[in-house]
């Protein structure tokens, strides 16, 4: 499974500013389940998400999309995230929680277009172009409506080529060094909380 992040940016003012995060879901890989668990912790532990200015989803490769209710606690450990999700996947219902905005299911399958009309800038390790990891924040002030879709997969760290890449899409690096799909995520809700200044 390679797992892709699509960020959305759908507004410019602070307050009503919420960063979607998509993963995408492409082909089996159990390494890859790992990193994902990582990710979700990471991003829902996140100062971002405890503003309320954070949602993921996560795009399966048969098409299904599942919304993650923000206020979902992810299991500290990957044996009982692994069975949460398989047991969700297997067709067991969330159980319906009390949150601020009424009862709701902390994971459920939905249908809806994902970043549709959005600029697109993909972000991956290793390419050729590099880009401070806090211009993409920056960048909401000239776009009503910006995609970074972020690649990532199994890291290896002893490889430091830089990539060939071929493509028509914009392609970045934000280190010039190897990132882990964890790290990525931190430091992308990290430059938009300074940027949305949560503390």
């Amino acid at each position: 499974m390679d797992i892709f992040i699509y960020l959305l940016y759908q507004s410019i003012m602070k307050e009503d500013f919420t960063l979607t995060i998509v993963l995408e879901e492409s082909e089996d890989n159990d390494q890859n389940w790992a990193s994902l668990h990582q990710c979700l912790l990471m991003l829902f532990d996140s100062p971002l998400n405890h503003a309320g200015h954070l949602e993921v989803f996560i795009r399966l490769k048969d098409g299904r999309v599942i919304k993650m209710h923000r206020e979902v606690r992810i299991p500290r450990t990957y044996k009982r995230f692994d069975q949460l999700f398989n047991n969700f996947l297997q067709g067991c219902d969330m159980p319906i929680v009390q949150t601020n905005n009424g009862p709701a299911r902390l994971l459920v399958f939905i249908e809806r277009q994902l970043s549709r009309n959005c600029k697109r800038i993909r972000i991956g390790n290793l390419v050729p172009k590099f880009r401070n990891v806090d211009s993409f924040a920056s960048s909401c002030e000239n776009s009503e409506r910006l995609a970074v879709h972020i690649e990532f997969g199994p890291v290896d760290y002893n490889d430091l080529e830089v990539k060939t890449i071929n493509s028509n899409e914009d392609i970045y690096s934000i280190s010039r060094y190897p990132l882990s799909p964890a790290l990525i995520c931190a430091k992308i809700t990290t430059s938009f909380e300074k940027a949305l200044e949560v503390l």
